[in-house]
């Protein structure tokens, strides 16, 4: 009821404001009615859905893998490096007699040809012509004297054999006089006696000038032998004065000109032996170990001390190939000769080795027809300078296979396919990474392992797709036997 007090105005504001709160009592309470039906719907929802159930283990699908075969490996393991051609062998020649350059040849130039025994440089020879000429003279002077004593001693021979003649005759007097005393006085005895001691007075004189010939003799003797010396040491200076090629080779360096002056010792030129070269490349330690096996192989009981610090002379093929022209290669034969000192190289933890080329001009042109394009040319010979590859080729007592590069899992191991099952291999002996490139062009990369040691023969499939959870004896199908 309205009051008669209340203002006829204010009655719809109280009707509104009681509404209004009606309403949001009545929302309030339809807010968790409707959040209570929903979770009820959703549980009634889940409550009718069928549960899925696992297929059972057989029923699974068997997973399918890509092999590769394993492959045999023909002919013998070949190691390969990269190398610098270096000289065989270079002699710095330098002047052995002092003196003023009186003629250079002019192919005595950096970068000349020469062959041996070619006069390159002479030294001005008129001091040791002089020489030459005082030590003949010297000799032939001591080989005067030594005739004119050996005259005198010829003489004093004569001579005493004279003197030896009257001392005899002296005695031979004395001994009658000594028989006759009774008739002779003692001063015809005394005279025979002074006489006999004059003849061997004189007898002693004459052998002390024979052996003061005699020693004379010797030491002209010993004058003659130090002459002929001193002849053949001038001689010796002359010759030196020519200086010749020592061998066929290039001048590499040429230090002085006509009419330089040069003491004894002072360089002259610099030749590179070109009757042979060599190459210098870095061995792995694990290259060495197949050069080891052939060379323990071979030696039967063991190594002998020199051996011990030897390297197996193994055959080697040095090629080189121009950086644009693939297509193009020339080879040489050489063989491994030597270690290049003794250890390790300590900055890359390789062995210095040295391949020796004897035949650094017979050159052989590899992966081109030169009679369909005669044109073709290339180094003519193995020059200093050159990098190059050289393959060696170690023969192997045991068959290698080559084991696809795809098939190599982490730690060296591999799974092989065994009647439809995996089998885990490894880790495999891997001796050395290939490629080859197969019928369609395609590069294809191998590690070489022996098939002993590794238990893999030609065939075998290897997987070389991943495979997860991958284990022993787990069933697999092969995909390209499909």
């Amino acid at each position: 009821m309205i009051s008669p007090e209340t203002p006829l105005d204010r009655v719809p504001r109280q009707t509104k404001s009681r509404e209004s709160r009606m309403l949001h009592i009545l929302i309030r309470s339809l807010v968790p009615v409707a959040v209570i039906a929903g979770g009820v719907g959703v549980m009634l929802a889940l409550g009718t859905r069928q549960q899925e159930t696992m297929p059972p283990r057989d029923a699974r699908l068997v997973p399918q893998v890509e092999t590769s075969a394993v492959q045999s490996h023909q002919g013998d393991l070949e190691i390969e490096v990269d190398g610098v051609v270096t000289p065989a062998r270079e002699i710095q020649v330098a002047a052995e007699v002092g003196g003023a350059i009186s003629f250079k040849d002019p192919n005595c130039r950096a970068g000349s040809f020469v062959e041996q025994g070619t006069l390159l440089i002479e030294i001005d020879s008129r001091d040791y012509q002089l020489q030459e000429q005082q030590a003949l003279k010297q000799l032939e002077q001591s080989q005067t004297e030594l005739e004119e004593a050996d005259v005198e001693i010829a003489n004093i021979e004569a001579l005493r054999k004279l003197a030896e003649r009257d001392r005899q005759l002296q005695q031979n007097e004395l001994d009658r006089l000594t028989r006759l005393t009774t008739s002779i006085s003692r001063s015809d005895l005394d005279r025979a006696e002074r006489a006999v001691v004059t003849a061997e007075n004189a007898m002693q004189i004459l052998e002390n000038q024979l052996s003061s010939a005699r020693v004379r003799r010797s030491r002209l003797t010993i004058a003659i032998e130090l002459a002929e010396s001193q002849l053949q040491k001038a001689r010796l200076d002359l010759s030196r004065s020519e200086v010749r090629a020592p061998v066929d080779g290039v001048i590499v360096r040429d230090q002085v000109e006509q009419g330089d002056f040069v003491q004894r010792g002072s360089g002259l030129f610099t030749i590179e032996d070109t009757a042979s070269i060599e190459v210098r490349c870095n061995l792995l330690m694990e290259d060495l170990f197949w050069l080891w096996s052939q060379q323990s192989s071979s030696a039967g009981s063991g190594l002998s001390e020199q051996r011990a610090y030897q390297v197996p002379r193994t055959p080697a093929t040095v090629y080189y190939q121009f950086a644009r022209r693939d297509d193009l290669r020339y080879e040489w034969s050489g063989e491994l000769d030597r270690f290049d000192g003794i250890g390790l190289d300590e900055r890359t933890r390789t062995v210095p080795c040295r391949i020796r080329v004897d035949r650094p001009r017979d050159v052989k042109l590899v992966g081109a027809d030169r009679a369909a394009n005669p044109t073709l040319s290339g180094p003519p010979a193995l020059v200093r300078g050159m990098y190059v590859t050289v393959v060696l080729r170690v023969p192997q007592t045991d068959a290698l296979v080559k084991v696809p590069d795809e098939a190599i899992q982490p730690g060296k191991r591999v799974w092989r396919v065994n009647d439809g099952r995996l089998e885990q291999l490894g880790p495999l002996p891997l001796i050395r990474g290939i490629a080859e490139t197969d019928a369609q062009g395609r590069v294809q990369r191998y590690w070489l392992a022996p098939a002993s040691e590794s238990r893999l023969q030609p065939g075998d499939r290897l997987v070389i797709t991943p495979v997860q959870g991958a284990r022993d004896g787990m069933q697999v199908t092969l995909a390209d036997a499909a």
